[in-house]
């Protein structure tokens, strides 16, 4: 079924892909074909020749894929996966999380008792080989009471929650929390049951050989924990766990008695044992060790490596005396500022003031691996740039394994290894004695964001954590898994319709020119049907079909590969509403904004049935402006990073990113949640900020959606949702709460007002887009469901960051701790990043940050809609210059456009193959292009800014001032209309209130009581519900639907009827109290909610207020019940009533004892007035 983003208008280009069949509902509908029949064209599919397949076991490199498992993680740090794809992960900040493969669903398992500062957090996980049944997990983590410690803990998971009593601690050791850096943290359970912990130096990153023998500095001093046998820091440590929450010590550690150093030390002279892993095979351990940044002009030693280390044996792997391939330093003496003498590599001796170990060292052992910031001689695969070497596992191809997905025989026994950086994974190909043979790229054509952990299942597929673009801080982590298709794949059926909705007679024209298939000159073949009716009614490629009565008519493609393997795609058209068309008049599209900068927007909508929001009110055909939405939010890229398996770009748009907010886009929530609206719930940036830091918030907030609530934001109550599933109302929550610490806005009601663009993110997120969207929703047409238009402008940061691009053909992402101190963007000849949708209109120049990263120059070309476009700007790049600013003339082409950023090297370097752009359909040319990930990088970009010209900027700040007095009204109207949220006191039960009630019935009389029960009545908006005067009037069920959106509705029973039933109770006033208390527990009939499930996959949930042969008319809002729905009986799949009562649970939760008392006998009172209180 089609998205609510897919309806823009009658020009609408609506896509569908592959997705489950729902059945239709009948209709009168024709068809023709295109050209020149139906029939004819699938003659002519069937006699085209297929293509010879492809081995079924010939390795494809395109035939792995990127699966995007969970997204939005909050710097997550460690991953590990069962073998029925559970996944257990943590976060620096403290959560634990587990995800479900089968409902796709996050949920947090507890909070480690840990602080956050620096590089200490929850910082290392492993799960016990027995975990299926013990529960089991092993962790490192900096003790909230114990700031100055490390501690490695067992602890247990009980019915899926983290049991913080059942902590066990095996070790913890002290650390120097004014140098909470280099902390390591990887940890690894093998199968023979041994704990691996890599630790490191925590000392502080200085330019300088960190040896200082000064009072007070021991903290710069790696000696006194690297390069100490008796200090924990700066190692790899072994164990092995005990039952009895203890732990062994392996005869085979570096020191195993515990007389030279700690029993615990498998390998020393570590500084900074990132991510390790231990091959079961062999039992050889690998570890990414994340290496210094000395400065040269010192004269203490190279500058430094990082390293991927090989351990046989336990030894000393050297730091600080010694880097990489066993390159030693020397002494730095930080009081006088001179050089030493130089460590020996035959006699390595630790001087340090500072050690408690021993004094001379064993041997130290060269890395395996070892690479500098500059490219590598030895290993030249691995390029430049910063560097924080990661290590990842070892493939086993297991032949006998039943899984079509597992990765290929071409990985057996290569090593994975990964830098956070560098944003790559690299195989090293190992001989059969465990030497380097070579090292290749691996899923070069697929970026990901700051690899920070990877592990295999046991069905052969690898799932990686991507941290994000920043160091820290990053909300849009998330966890991937790749996997490799075997055999045929089948095709994907993608369906392009010019309309989805519209009056009768409709025509639509079907496209389904776009479907494709994954495997390479491989020829479709199509079949359409329309309606409930199985037959096929054309087999063209395209076909017009008309529609000649309302109805919702559901339309399915099937594409059909020459092997048979097939795919469906479905869309809906809804005949007899027109849909809404919106339009966002200012700000224009694809222009630009300044951080913090104030924004003014208009919209407005036009709609064939409800009207136009610029009607005359007078005119009876005038839409509300209230009910057009508007929202806006900060992105630092308009499209994904991440391609799907086709190869397509993802884009960042919030149905795929944000689940919640899409799910809540389908129920009521913006009917009520909008800023500035009187009449409006609170705004949800008001609501995240109450309950930030609140861990219990997200479950409370999850049921109240379902059961409703009132009373905490003022009077207005919230109906309960109980169609929605808690594990969907939790995502729904997870977004309203994101809105605490994300740019999004909350939805503003109103066809315009003004908006703030965030302040300035930081060095390394400076560039990015806003996202403005305007929704409006109708009112739908006699049997046909409402229908919403969608309006969507971009405005871009005036910088755009070349690491930030749309797509990009060939360019690296690099972290560079020299130069740029940020991330860029690294090309070769041919190479490009691109940026979507941006309009040039009164901007005069161009300025570039960026350079020749050694002695071949070139130069940026800025190029319109594609690589090969016409050119709008140049800047030379000379030789051995490095980054500089340049200012250049951009020509304005007029329009919106994607403008390309290409690099053009002096002497293109040979060797260039041809590369798939990120972003491309996943189709394959066999024309070549210039860039590929393999060329040497020779051009380095950071960012290109735009500049305006005098007259546009002049035009800018008249704007801004308009823009700042729109923001000082709107939030003076916010202020007034947005009430004070009632204060949380108590979620009482029954057992405390009994005393105050059991003689209610007695006060029924007291004025002082019913004048503040009535106030209280009012304020909670009971009485939006209950009558509370004593008038006569029909009963619900006996009033007509003609009178239904006339005459009031009232979705409870009057307050006359309460007190009748609950007078001749036994104890009136605990009925009553019980009945607040559990609203559910008995629902009277006459207000039960019931839920219909139409054919067209669309939920109804309200109270009926008639029904007839056949229709059912519902109220779904009980605070709109002057809006009635109809639905035909013949539409209905299934029917059920709500066991949630629309009286929302939680009521008495803000009310204090004496409140609860007044409330409950104003209610035994049935309503009465003052007046009704003073007679005898």
């Amino acid at each position: 079924m089609f998205s609510e983003r897919s309806l823009v208008g009658p020009a609408l280009t609506l896509w569908l892909v592959a997705s489950p069949l729902i059945a239709g509902l009948a209709g009168c509908h024709s068809a023709t074909a295109d050209s020149p029949s139906a029939e004819a064209l699938a003659q002519t599919d069937e006699a085209t020749p297929v293509a010879a397949r492809p081995d079924a076991d010939a390795f494809d490199p395109l035939r792995y894929e990127k699966e995007i498992l969970v997204r939005g993680l909050h710097d997550p740090m460690q991953i590990h996966v069962l073998d029925d794809g559970q996944i257990y992960f943590h976060e620096i900040h403290g959560k634990l999380k587990h995800y479900d493969p089968q409902s796709g669903e996050v949920t947090v398992v507890g909070e480690m008792p840990s602080v956050r500062y620096g590089e200490v957090g929850f910082m290392g996980l492993a799960l016990d080989n027995d975990f299926a049944t013990n529960g089991r997990i092993y962790t490192l983590y900096c003790p909230r009471a114990k700031r100055d410690h490390l501690r490695l803990s067992r602890f247990e998971i009980r019915a899926g929650r983290l049991e913080l009593d059942s902590e066990r601690m095996l070790f913890e050791y002290p650390i120097d929390p004014q140098s909470a850096a280099h902390m390591g943290g990887g940890m690894m359970m093998t199968p023979d049951g041994l704990l691996y912990i890599g630790t490191g130096d925590n000392c502080t990153p200085i330019p300088e050989l960190p040896v200082d023998q000064r009072d007070g500095f021991a903290h710069n001093d790696a000696l006194r924990s690297s390069g100490n046998s008796r200090d924990l820091r700066g190692k790899v440590l072994r164990i092995r766990p005990t039952d009895d929450g203890g732990y062994e010590v392996p005869a085979d550690n570096l020191f195993p008695d515990g007389k030279q150093g700690r029993a615990e030390i498998y390998a020393m002279g570590v500084r900074n044992a990132f991510r390790l892993f231990v091959d079961p095979q062999t039992k050889w351990v690998y570890w990414g060790d994340v290496g210094p940044n000395i400065r040269l002009d010192f004269e203490v030693g190279p500058n430094g490596y990082d390293e991927v280390n090989q351990a046989r044996a336990a030894g000393n792997f050297g730091w600080p005396m010694f880097t990489g391939p066993n390159e030693a330093y020397r002494w730095w003496d930080f009081a006088t500022r001179t050089r030493g003498r130089w460590f020996e590599v035959d006699n390595p001796v630790n001087d340090s003031r500072n050690n408690t170990g021993l004094r001379r060292l064993p041997p130290p052992q060269p890395a395996f691996i070892w690479y500098p910031t500059t490219e590598s001689p030895e290993f030249p695969e691995l390029g430049s740039g910063g560097r924080a070497a990661m290590c990842g596992p070892i493939y086993r191809y297991d032949a006998a394994l039943d899984s079509p997905v597992k990765l290929p025989a071409a990985l057996d026994g290569r090593l994975l290894i990964y830098d956070w950086t560098r944003n790559w994974i690299k195989q090293v190909v190992l001989d059969d004695e465990g030497r380097i043979e070579r090292i290749e790229p691996f899923l070069d054509h697929m970026l990901f964001r700051k690899p920070i952990d990877m592990k295999f299942r046991s069905d052969g597929t690898l799932y990686v954590i991507e941290y994000g673009d920043r160091w820290g801080g990053n909300t849009d982590a998330q966890i991937v898994r790749i996997v490799y298709r075997r055999g045929n794949r089948p095709p994907v059926a993608v369906v392009r319709a010019d309309r989805s909705a519209g009056k009768e007679p409709l025509t639509v024209r079907l496209d389904a020119g776009d479907s494709h298939d994954r495997d390479r000159d491989d020829r479709l073949r199509y079949e359409w049907r329309v309606g409930p009716l199985p037959e096929v009614v054309s087999t063209a490629a395209k076909f017009e079909t008309t529609f000649s009565e309302p109805g919702v008519y559901d339309v399915e493609l099937t594409a059909i590969d020459a092997m048979g393997a097939q795919s469906t795609a479905k869309l809906e058209i809804r005949v007899g509403n027109t849909p809404p068309v919106v339009r966002i008049l200012e700000p224009p599209h694809g222009s630009f904004f300044e951080w913090k900068e104030p924004l003014l927007y208009a919209a407005e909508v036009d709609d064939a049935e409800d009207g136009s929001t610029a009607a005359a009110e007078a005119s009876g055909r005038r839409i509300d402006p209230a009910r057009l939405v508007v929202r806006t939010k900060y992105q630092q890229r308009r499209a994904s990073t991440d391609v799907d398996a086709l190869g397509q770009q993802l884009v960042n748009d919030d149905a795929t990113l944000e689940p919640g907010l899409a799910m809540m886009r389908r129920t009521t929530c913006f009917a009520c949640h909008m800023a500035r609206n009187a009449s409006a719930g609170p705004p949800y940036e008001q609501v995240a900020r109450k309950y930030q830091g609140d861990a219990s918030a997200r479950e409370r907030l999850a049921k109240k959606i379902i059961s409703g609530g009132v009373g905490v934001w003022g009077v207005k109550p919230m109906p309960p949702h109980p169609q929605h599933t808690l594990a969907e109302t939790r995502q729904m929550v997870d977004w309203v709460l994101s809105l605490a610490h994300s740019s999004s806005s909350a939805p503003l009601a109103g066809t315009s007002g003004a908006f703030r663009a965030i302040d300035f993110p930081d060095i390394r997120a400076d560039a990015g887009v806003y996202v403005i969207t305007a929704s409006y929703t109708d009112e739908g047409a006699a049997g046909v469901p409402p229908l919403t238009g969608q309006a969507v402008h971009l405005l871009h940061s005036r910088k755009k960051k070349a690491a930030f691009f749309d797509t990009r053909r060939g360019a690296e992402i690099v972290d560079e701790y020299e130069g740029e101190h940020t991330i860029v963007g690294r090309f070769a000849d041919g190479d490009y990043v691109s940026f979507a949708q941006i309009r040039l209109t009164d901007v005069a120049e161009v300025s570039f940050r960026a350079g020749a990263l050694g002695d071949v120059g070139g130069r940026f070309e800025i190029r319109q809609d594609g690589p090969e476009g016409p050119q709008l700007a140049a800047a030379t790049m000379k030789p051995s210059v490095g980054y500089q600013y340049q200012k250049v003339p951009i020509r304005d082409p007029g329009g919106v456009h994607d403008l390309y950023v290409v690099a053009v090297v002096d002497e293109a370097l040979p060797g260039d193959k041809s590369q798939p752009a990120e972003g491309a359909t996943g189709k394959t040319s066999s024309k070549p292009d210039r860039g590929h990930a393999d060329s040497a990088k020779v051009l380095g970009l950071n960012w290109i800014g735009f500049h305006w010209t005098p007259a546009a900027q002049a035009a800018r700040e008249a704007r801004i001032a308009r823009a700042e007095a729109k923001l000082a009204e709107q939030a003076e109207l916010a202020r007034r209309q947005t009430p004070p949220p009632r204060p949380f006191v108590k979620n009482w039960v029954r057992d405390d209130l009994i005393r105050d009630v059991r003689d209610l019935h007695n006060r029924v009389g007291e004025i002082e009581a019913l004048d503040q029960g009535g106030r209280l009545f009012r304020e909670l908006a009971c009485a939006a519900c209950h009558r509370a005067a004593d008038v006569e009037q029909a009963a619900i069920e006996q009033t007509a639907i003609g009178q239904a959106a006339a005459e009031r509705v009232w979705p409870g029973p009057a307050l006359t009827d309460i007190a009748k039933k609950y007078q001749q109770a036994p104890q009136p006033g605990l009925s009553v109290l019980d009945a607040v208390l559990e609203p559910s527990a008995q629902i009277d009939e006459r207000f039960r909610t019931q839920m219909f499930f139409l054919e067209s996959g669309r939920q109804v949930v309200g109270m009926v207020v008639a029904d007839d042969d056949e229709t059912i008319t519902v109220v779904e809002n009980p605070l709109a019940t002057d809006r009635l729905t109809v639905i035909r009986r013949a539409d209905i799949e299934e029917q059920t009533p709500s066991a949630v009562s629309l009286m929302p649970a939680g009521l008495l939760t803000t009310l204090s004892r004496e409140e609860i008392v007044a409330l409950l006998t104003y209610v035994l009172a049935g309503g009465a007035d003052e007046a009704a209180g003073r007679s005898p």
